[in-house]
């Protein structure tokens, strides 16, 4: 029996997924594990009491994926919706472990809100997320693992993100002794605010020097919301004068239609240029951007900004499902 470890904080849980070395790579058919342990706790005290068992979890499943193979190891804060339930009806972990052979560590927040964007509720996640990242950072510096690390946010996890960037000190806070924390950081379907999103995104230089933002001006689900709010980050590319010089702008509009939620391979709509855009970023590795995008911008792009080139004509290997199974099963017992 595989099992999967949910751990609630105070408006926050950290939900793990194990893949197996034999599940990518191989014929033989594993499945997950899943361990669940929950904490739905209110109060400092219990919070208190409970964070170094929080820790020690989340340590050891660091240890497993790093001594049990070199895969990248990646942090995954997701948007709005029914988590962990909908993540594991949606079978995300599945998606993302075997589309990139990554082991898959998922940050769950207080994110269910049927009719409504539950934007303060993002922000009072912020420093359990801070947490999380500490305790990354202090894994890394003890046990200096080979594997490269990736943090991918997605939807209304951008704002979770942005929120932790204006916590006084966070950038001392994570005291790794590297270049940086992360290979990578990947903001897709973004549902922050356009306007002056250059501010914090300009500090996520303290995770990483590869921050990857992607653009679908076609996004079904930002429509959505700029119907409520302005201009959302993952659907408007910034003028020139408004974007951030560390960060690449991925356009993606016009190759994947409506699509939000794109990093499944299944959603990329068969485009290789994209899959390859993935397969790069998402498993920590160098994308040489020109080669995949088109070779005249537009006059209004920056120099940071770049839209991929359609590429669907001929059957790629990229999108070769890798062999390997995963099952999940979610337990709650703890809430009975």
């Amino acid at each position: 029996m595989i099992r999967l470890i949910v751990v609630h904080l105070l408006t926050a849980a950290i939900l793990i997924f194990f893949t197996p070395e034999s599940a990518f790579g191989s014929s033989y058919q594993e499945e997950f594990k899943i361990h669940t342990f929950i904490f739905d706790t209110r109060e400092d005290e219990l919070i208190h009491n409970k964070m170094p068992l929080i820790q020690e979890s989340v340590d050891k499943t660091l240890a497993d994926f790093s001594q049990s193979s070199d895969k990248p190891i990646m942090i995954y804060v997701h948007g709005r919706g029914n988590e962990p339930k909908k993540s594991i009806n949606y079978r995300t972990d599945c998606e993302i472990g075997t589309d990139y052979s990554v082991n898959f560590l998922m940050f769950n927040w207080d994110s269910f809100c049927p009719i409504c964007r539950p934007v303060s509720r993002a922000e009072r996640a912020a420093p359990d997320l801070l947490k999380l990242l500490i305790w990354v950072s202090e894994f890394k510096n003890k046990q200096k693992p080979k594997n490269r690390f990736v943090l991918l946010a997605h939807s209304m996890g951008t704002i979770v993100l942005e929120a932790m960037t204006e916590i006084r000190g966070w950038e001392e806070a994570l005291a790794f002794s590297e270049n940086r924390l992360f290979d990578t950081v990947v903001l897709t379907g973004a549902d922050a605010d356009e306007r002056g999103h250059a501010e914090w995104v300009g500090k996520l230089n303290r995770l990483s020097d590869r921050i990857f933002i992607t653009v679908n001006e076609n996004d079904g689900i930002l429509d959505w919301s700029e119907g409520w709010f302005a201009r959302r980050l993952g659907k408007r590319f910034p003028e020139k004068s408004s974007v951030a010089s560390n960060a690449n702008y991925v356009v993606l509009t016009g190759l994947i239609d409506d699509t939000h939620r794109v990093f499944p391979k299944s959603n990329q709509h068969k485009q290789e240029n994209v899959c390859k855009f993935f397969d790069a970023v998402l498993t920590g590795s160098n994308v040489n951007l020109p080669d995949l995008s088109e070779t005249s911008k537009p006059p209004e792009y920056a120099p940071n900004v770049y839209k991929l080139k359609k590429s669907k004509a001929k059957p790629s290997s990229c999108f070769k499902p890798q062999p390997g199974h995963c099952s999940i099963s979610y337990d709650d017992t703890t809430h009975k």
